[in-house]
């Protein structure tokens, strides 16, 4: 058998493969999955990047009282003024509210748009005894960057030369200061209308027994804090407190005048602080 097999090698190395396949089956490599083409994707495109410097800035306003004890009266019919605020230019004006009492400011607000939440802090403030801090708010107004304070008031008991200081950033920063006045205090005659000429605001009556006055003049601010004079001329036709500030920035050459309550006071500085007779 051995000699056999030997003599025939061609045949022994044909069984032995005859063996492997049925013992050792060859196993075929897994074919590789083709890779499937590519799906197409839903692609949401990013917000375009606007630079801060395109951005519209929205404009600010900051409405400021002076609620110390003996202006309980004044503050009670401010409190129904912020609405108008608002009104005037819908959508384009955000306000603070500054109150000073008690000799400090004990409320600056957020700038906001919501005349509702407005009103409703307003309402909560009550007034307190203690000296004027008008300078304080003007130099909040500094770094807050607002197109116009307005400031209800009858009194100053600061350092006319410190406000000054202040008022002079503010018109280096475009922030007029407009003072709605009552009383009769010295200090204050003196005072406001040389801060209002120095930024190009004004001094104008505060009336309580004209509600309707008031709003007037609010909405003419209003204005005036989106769009300025040129904006207030646009409005002529139906605005009726734009005549208390059109043209103050043109107004030279005045020093120290003064006439009468409703009409004009002035300080110096080159520029006039107007107010407005009971009809334009």
């Amino acid at each position: 058998m051995r000699a056999t097999l030997s003599n025939k090698p061609t045949e022994f190395m044909g069984i032995l493969r005859l063996i492997k396949q049925v013992v050792w089956p060859e196993i075929e490599p897994p074919k590789r999955a083709l890779p499937e083409p590519d799906k197409p994707r839903s692609v949401v495109s990013p917000a375009p990047h606007v630079p801060p410097a395109l951005r519209e800035e929205r404009a600010r306003l900051v409405f400021a009282v002076d609620a110390t004890a003996s202006r309980s009266a004044a503050w009670e019919a401010a409190k129904q003024l912020t609405d108008i605020l608002f009104e005037a230019i819908p959508g384009k004006l955000d306000v603070a509210l500054a109150v000073h009492g008690g000799g400090r400011v004990h409320t600056f607000t957020a700038f906001t748009d919501d005349a509702g939440r407005l009103r409703d802090m307003a309402m909560g403030i009550r007034c307190r005894s203690g000296d004027t801090r008008l300078i304080d708010i003007l130099a909040r107004a500094v770094r807050e960057k607002p197109k116009v304070v307005v400031y209800i008031g009858d009194c100053f008991e600061e350092s006319e030369r410190e406000a000054v200081s202040v008022a002079e950033q503010l018109k280096a920063q475009g922030t007029r200061v407009i003072f709605l006045r009552d009383g009769n205090d010295r200090t204050a005659a003196r005072v406001f209308p040389k801060l209002a000429a120095l930024t190009g605001g004004a001094v104008l009556p505060f009336d309580l027994s004209s509600l309707g006055r008031l709003r007037e003049l609010l909405g003419a601010v209003a204005v005036l804090a989106v769009g300025g004079e040129h904006l207030l001329e646009e409005k002529r036709e139906t605005l009726p407190g734009r005549c208390c500030f059109l043209g103050i920035s043109r107004r030279r050459n005045a020093t120290a005048l003064k006439q009468r309550k409703d009409h004009i006071f002035c300080g110096g500085n080159g520029r006039i602080a107007v107010t407005c007779p009971d009809r334009p």
